[in-house]
């Protein structure tokens, strides 16, 4: 991986009955926290 390349997940969490409950993008940076959180409101 490239020093500048950022690094992208998507977390979902589900509730016990399988319901998504969460849907969030995150992007990461080296060197650098968390810099973007798209938190997608169900």
């Amino acid at each position: 991986m490239k020093q500048k390349d950022k690094v992208k997940f998507n977390w979902k969490l589900y509730d016990g009955s399988g319901k998504l409950m969460d849907d969030n993008d995150y992007t990461f940076s080296p060197g650098k926290a968390m810099t973007k959180l798209n938190d997608k409101k169900l």
